[in-house]
Formats: C-alpha cells, sequence, structure tokens
C-alpha cells in the first residue's frame, strides 16, 4: 500500500520576535510557518553575563572554543558579539557548529573559521555524543589535550546541559552561555483546519523537543491521533522522542532551505 502524497508541510520552527532577519522559509508555497514559540534574545543590562564570559575565556594557556548548538544560538551569538561590550570576543580561537543547518547559518553571518568543525551531515547525527567524538579526533590530530581546551557552549535557556556534561567529563572547561529564550505559542485556527481537513497529506515538521508533549496534547484535543498523522524532524533525539509517543514512522528532514523542500516533496527517508 503506498503512502499518502504530502500536499502541505507545517514548519513548527520558532521565529524571532524583536529582530530584524531575513526570511529563512524555504520559497515554496507547499510550507506553512506554523511556530509554537517566540525566541527572545536575552538582555544583560547589568554586563554580568559579558564579565564572567570575559573571565572565563581569559583563562591562561586555554584554546577557547565557541560551540554554536543551533541555528536559532547563531542568530543570538551574532547579536552579542556585534555589542560594544562583547570585548571577549577577541579571545575565540575554535569553532564548532552542531548541526549543518547551523554551519550554513554560520556561513551566511560570517561567523567562524577555515578550521571550524562541523558536527553532522549526510551520514552522521549532530548529537553530544557525535560531537564530543568529532573534536577529539580534531584535538587527536592535533596532538593537542583536552585539559587545554575551554568551551562556551551556545544555546537556549533551559536547555538540557548534555554536551556541557560531556564536555567536562572529556577534562575541558565548560561555560554554558544561554542568549535566547522560549516563549510558548498556540496554532491559528488555519493550520488546525488543515490538519483536520487534510490529514493524510499534512506533514508536521517538529524542530525542537520542547513543544512535542504540549503539540501532542493540543492534537488530541483538536479530535486527531498523533498516529496517524505524518511527521518530520531533523534531529534523531527529537525523532526518538516521537516514537516513544506511539509515532509509528518520523520522516528524516533537513533544515536547509534549499534542502527542506525536496526532503518533504521529492525524496522519502526516515529514521
Amino acid at each position: 500500500m503506498s503512502r499518502p502524497v504530502i500536499s502541505v508541510a507545517l514548519l513548527a520552527r520558532p521565529e524571532w520576535r524583536g529582530l530584524p532577519l531575513e526570511n529563512l522559509m524555504p520559497e515554496d508555497s507547499r510550507i506553512w510557518p506554523a511556530p509554537l514559540q517566540h525566541l527572545v534574545l536575552e538582555q544583560d543590562p547589568s554586563g554580568e553575563l559579558h564579565s564572567a564570559l570575559r573571565g572565563f575565556v581569559s583563562k591562561k594557556s586555554s584554546i577557547v572554543w565557541v560551540v554554536i548548538t543551533s541555528p536559532a544560538s547563531v542568530i543570538a551569538f551574532a547579536e552579542w558579539i556585534s555589542r560594544p561590550d562583547a570585548t571577549w570576543r577577541s579571545s575565540i580561537q575554535r569553532f564548532a557548529a552542531v548541526g549543518s543547518g547551523t554551519a550554513e547559518q554560520m556561513i551566511r553571518r560570517g561567523i567562524g573559521t577555515e578550521s571550524t568543525v562541523t558536527i553532522g551531515g549526510e551520514a552522521s547525527i549532530a548529537d553530544a555524543r557525535t560531537t564530543v567524538e568529532m573534536i577529539s579526533d580534531t584535538l587527536m590530530r592535533e596532538g593537542a589535550l583536552w585539559a587545554d581546551q575551554c568551551f562556551v557552549v551556545v544555546g537556549g535557556v533551559g536547555n538540557r546541559p548534555t554536551l556541557c556534561d560531556a564536555l567536562r567529563a572529556k577534562g575541558a572547561e565548560v561555560m554554558m552561555l544561554p542568549l535566547y529564550r522560549r516563549e510558548d505559542l498556540e496554532w491559528p485556527e488555519r493550520v488546525w483546519s488543515q490538519l483536520r481537513a487534510h490529514p493524510d497529506q499534512t506533514a508536521v515538521v517538529v524542530t525542537s523537543s520542547t513543544v512535542i508533549e504540549r503539540l501532542m496534547a493540543s492534537v488530541v484535543t483538536h479530535g486527531l491521533d498523533p498516529a496517524s498523522l505524518t511527521w518530520a524532524t531533523h534531529h534523531a533525539t527529537i525523532a526518538a522522542n516521537l516514537t516513544a509517543r506511539g509515532v509509528p514512522a518520523i520522516r528524516r528532514v533537513r533544515l536547509d532551505v534549499s534542502a527542506l523542500s525536496s526532503d518533504l516533496f521529492e525524496h522519502e527517508q526516515y529514521w
């Protein structure tokens, strides 16, 4: 039995509030923006966070890495390093991008160097384990020690400490830098009308684990069976969370603007 053809995809990627940004949506009318969260840049009116960063990155004999964990983190980091009090930026020596979408956003914004380490791609998953493995491979090739590295991990308020803990377990010094926070949104009736009218032809693209529980509850409240919908994600952890909630098959997609349409409407790959 053939699977239904997807005609519309609901992209549940968070949207920024208060930042003038270029359109990051694919130029494809079949992909609807359906954010479940606003992202809001964290402020530092007292300068405490900048002061803590300056103290952390000024450690003698340490190689300072910035590990950027998502495309949203790239945008937040770009805003922060443009501020006059971001004097600590001159101490940064290495960058790592977690995921191909993050790497693409860093290139767009001129962040990083030729030696930026990109985690994830066609053949690997951008999770904490793979991140540590790829950085470890880089250090081994260069004859460097984990104890001589310090990592600034850029993410959002409330992000899981998995990556920070994994880096510390290797003997490195680590500072989490939460540069944005999330505010919950609800889908408008237009989105629910599409799902109710065409549940077998509509894909839901989930980009964050933080919305899954609330989204699943809303789906049930609106009279739909989560297991009957087509779900898609770019991340193995999100796919595992959806599977744990009874979703039988999850489409594997890339969030890159140039790739998402192809992955949704032309090719079919599953986690």
